[in-house]
């Protein structure tokens, strides 16, 4: 199998210029102050967006691991689990690959929807059955063309309702095919009651009917996400050197050790600031964040508060 490598070479001077140019004397800042800045207004960005995100499903951020995945989000993963008072990031091995390495091990699914009004009552369950059949003949036969076997492939069905005279719907999943209109009722009762806080005693309409069909892929070790790279036994860390990193929080620049990611040994433990590199991302551990590996060669950044 052939090894690609791909290198370019930074040219720190024009990222400076154009920062200077732009931004910084317009605004009467230095150019650390105003690079600060824009890392500043990214990670509030990122803050917001995962907050918004987790509220609305009512869950408190506190309560979770962050993890940093994208060519970025380790530079910035430290300061956001900070505001968001996350204790635990997790880098994974390759983050910028991150999710094209999640596709590859990823089941293979297709969804085919067909939009169907009839009232529920009419249908009944004989039409539910049988528009169900349409789709899985639909579904084999791609699935066949593409090489997968009948054998392996497994089918979930869902089924948006609404009751008569709503302009909305509302979406139900099934275990296995729905064939009792008086089971698709009641459960669109319950749910509607549970989303809502009510229920009608008025017909329900069958709006859209979908099935999913899901062919397994062969897993992916765990070592795969390693490219191939045994994680080291002992023997120390090593360091690569060191670099002055302006670190916004202090208003400063901070001698900073730089260390090659897959130099880490898993007894090893980086106590921040430091900075962690790759070829696809680099890690940013913050002053007074702890970094080790875990098992499967995954970063992890213990970030205090308060």
């Amino acid at each position: 199998m052939p090894t690609w490598s791909c290198e370019l070479k930074l040219r720190a001077e024009l990222a400076h210029r154009a920062i200077d140019e732009q931004i910084a004397r317009p605004l009467g800042l230095s150019v650390p102050e105003a690079a600060a800045g824009i890392i500043r207004i990214v990670n509030e960005h990122m803050k917001k967006q995962i907050k918004l995100s987790l509220t609305r499903k009512g869950a408190d951020p506190r309560e979770f691991k962050l993890v940093a995945f994208g060519g970025a989000g380790p530079t910035h993963a430290c300061a956001v689990a900070r505001e968001l008072e996350i204790r635990i990031v997790v880098v994974p091995p390759w983050p910028g690959m991150n999710s094209a390495l999640g596709l590859l091990a990823t089941p293979v699914k297709r969804e085919y929807p067909l939009s169907r009004l009839g009232l529920l009552d009419s249908v009944g369950g004989d039409g539910l059955a049988a528009t169900y059949e349409l789709l899985q003949r639909k579904a084999l036969q791609e699935f066949q063309d593409e090489g997968f076997g009948a054998e392996t492939l497994s089918f979930g069905y869902g089924l948006d309702l609404r009751y008569a005279g709503q302009a909305y719907e509302l979406p139900l999943d099934f275990p296995s095919m729905p064939e009792e209109q008086a089971v698709v009722r009641r459960e669109f009762d319950e749910a509607h009651e549970r989303t809502f806080g009510h229920r009608s005693t008025e017909p329900v309409e069958v709006v859209t009917y979908r099935l999913a069909c899901v062919a397994p892929v062969a897993g992916l070790e765990p070592g795969f996400f390693l490219g191939g790279k045994a994680l080291p036994r002992g023997g120390g860390t090593l360091l690569k050197g060191r670099r002055r990193v302006y670190f916004w929080e202090e208003g400063r620049f901070v001698e900073t050790p730089v260390y090659e990611r897959w130099s880490l040994s898993p007894d090893a433990e980086i106590v921040g600031p430091a900075i962690i590199e790759q070829m696809d991302t680099t890690t940013v551990v913050e002053i007074g964040v702890r970094a080790s590996l875990d098992g499967y060669g995954n970063l992890v950044l213990r970030v205090s508060h308060g």
